[in-house]
C-alpha cells in the first residue's frame, strides 16, 4: 500500500491500543459494576440483556465501517473519516428501530423494556463514537481513541452525579448510554465528519465482497452468544443472565487486553509483515497468560471486595470463575490466529469457521442452561471455546501456505 502509517516498533503500537481499550473497557466495568450494586439481580440482568444489545449493533457497524478502515485505509486521506461516520448513521438508523421493537415486545411492567428505550435513543452516536476509535487506530494514532475515551467516561461521571443521591441500575444505565452518546454527537458536529448518505452507501457496498463477511460472522458470533443469554434466562431466571455477566465483567480487562492488542496491531501488521509470526504467537501466549492469572486472582480474592465489586450478584459470579476463566483461555489462545487472518483479509475463512462453530457453541450453551443453568452454561462455553479456537488456528496455517489472501477494501473510493 501506499503511504503507509509511520512504522513504529509492534510493542508501542500494541501499547497504545490497549491503553486506548483499557480507558474504554474501565469506562463499561464501571458502569457493570455500579449496575451490579444499586439494583436486585432482575435489574442488573436486564441491563446485561441491554448490554448485550449495544453489543450486537456495535457488531454490525464494525463490520461494515470500522474493519474496512483498518484494513484498507490510507491514514492520510481524511475523506475516509467522513465516509465512515456517514456511513454508520446509515447502518445504525435501522438498528435503533429494531431496538425500540424489541422494547415494546418487552412487559411494560417489568426492567428490561426502559433499558432497551433508552438504547435505542442513543445507539446511533453510541456507534459513532467507535467509528471515530477506528479512524485514529487505522492511522496509527490510538492514543486519539484514548481521548475519545477519556471524554465518554467524562460524560458517564458527570451523569452519575447530575442523579444525585442513592443510584439505580437503570440510572447507572442512562448515564452510561447519555454520555457515550453526547461525545457522539459532539464528535461529529466538531469534525463535520458527514457525506452525502448516498456517497457512504455506495461505498459500503463497494466493499460489500469483504464486509459482507465480517457482518455475518460478527453478527452470527454476537447471535449466539445473545440468543444464549436469553435462552438461559428463559430457563433461569435473569438472575442467571446476571450471574454470568458479573463473571464476563471479572474477566473484562482480559477481553480489554486482545482489543487493544488487535486495534493497536492489526494496521501496523498490515503494512509490516515481516513482524507477523513473531507478533501472533507472542499474542496467543500473552492472553493465554494473562487469563491463568485471572482466575487465580478472582479465586483468591477476598468475599467483602467481590461483594463490593458486585453486590449480591458476587456469591452466583464466584462460582462461575474457573470454568468460566477456562473458557476464556481456549478462546484467547486464538487471538493471534484470528489476527493473523484478518492481516491477511482472510473474510471468507473466518466467515466458515463462525459458520461451522457458532450453531455447535449455540447447542452447547443451552443444553448447558437446561442441565444446570448457569454453571452448565459455562461448562458449555470451555468446549465451545476449545472447537473454535482449534478451528481458528487450523484456518490460519492453511491461509497462510496457500496464501491468495483476498484483496482489501478502499474506503475512499
Amino acid at each position: 500500500m501506499s503511504d503507509a502509517p509511520p512504522r513504529s516498533s509492534a510493542p508501542r503500537s500494541a501499547l497504545g491500543g490497549i491503553v486506548a481499550a483499557g480507558i474504554s473497557s474501565a469506562t463499561n466495568f464501571v458502569a457493570v459494576v455500579f449496575a451490579a450494586r444499586n439494583g436486585s439481580p432482575a435489574s442488573f440482568g436486564a441491563v446485561s440483556l441491554g448490554f448485550t444489545a449495544y453489543l450486537l449493533a456495535q457488531s454490525v457497524t464494525r463490520a461494515l465501517v470500522g474493519e474496512m478502515l483498518l484494513i484498507g485505509s490510507d491514514p492520510h486521506d481524511h475523506r475516509a473519516t467522513r465516509l465512515g461516520v456517514t456511513a454508520t448513521i446509515v447502518t445504525a438508523l435501522p438498528i435503533a428501530a429494531v431496538i425500540a421493537i424489541i422494547g415494546l415486545a418487552m412487559p411494560s411492567d417489568g426492567p428490561t423494556q426502559p433499558v432497551m428505550f433508552v438504547l435505542a435513543a442513543c445507539i446511533v452516536p453510541l456507534c459513532v463514537l467507535d467509528t471515530f476509535r477506528y479512524v485514529a487506530f487505522s492511522r496509527s494514532t490510538p492514543l486519539r481513541a484514548a481521548g475519545i475515551d477519556l471524554a465518554w467516561a467524562a460524560c458517564f461521571i458527570v451523569g452519575l452525579l447530575a442523579f444525585g443521591g442513592e443510584l439505580t441500575s437503570f440510572d447507572v444505565w442512562v448515564a452510561w448510554c447519555v454520555g457515550g452518546a453526547v461525545v457522539g454527537v459532539g464528535g461529529t458536529a466538531a469534525t463535520r465528519a458527514l457525506c452525502a448518505p448516498g456517497s457512504a452507501t455506495a461505498w459500503m457496498r463497494q466493499n460489500l465482497t469483504t464486509s459482507g463477511r465480517y457482518i455475518i460472522e460478527n453478527v452470527t458470533s454476537q447471535s449466539v452468544n445473545g440468543i444464549a443469554l436469553f435462552a438461559l434466562g428463559a430457563l433461569a431466571g435473569t438472575a442467571a443472565v446476571g450471574a454470568v455477566r458479573g463473571v464476563s465483567t471479572l474477566f473484562g480487562p482480559l477481553t480489554v487486553l486482545y482489543s487493544g492488542l488487535y486495534a493497536g496491531l492489526l494496521s501496523r501488521l498490515r503494512h509490516h509483515e515481516e513482524d507477523r509470526g513473531r507478533v501472533l504467537r507472542a499474542v496467543s501466549i500473552g492472553l493465554v497468560g494473562a487469563a491463568l492469572i485471572g482466575i487465580g486472582f478472582w479465586v483468591i480474592v477476598p468475599t467483602g471486595l467481590g461483594t463490593a465489586l458486585l453486590g449480591d450478584t458476587w456469591a452466583s459470579a464466584r462460582a462461575l470463575v474457573v470454568p468460566f476463566g477456562l473458557g476464556m483461555a481456549l478462546t484467547v489462545a486464538a487471538g493471534g490466529a484470528l489476527l493473523g487472518l484478518r492481516m491477511l483479509v482472510a473474510a471468507s475463512t473466518t466467515l466458515r469457521i463462525r459458520l461451522i462453530s457458532a450453531p455447535i457453541t449455540l447447542a452447547l450453551l443451552v443444553a448447558g442452561s437446561a442441565w444446570s443453568a448457569q454453571q452448565g452454561y459455562t461448562v458449555g462455553f470451555v468446549v465451545s471455546s476449545a472447537i473454535a479456537s482449534g478451528l481458528l488456528w487450523f484456518g490460519y496455517r492453511q491461509v497462510e501456505r496457500d496464501g491468495a489472501p483476498e484483496p482489501a477494501p478502499d474506503p475512499t473510493t
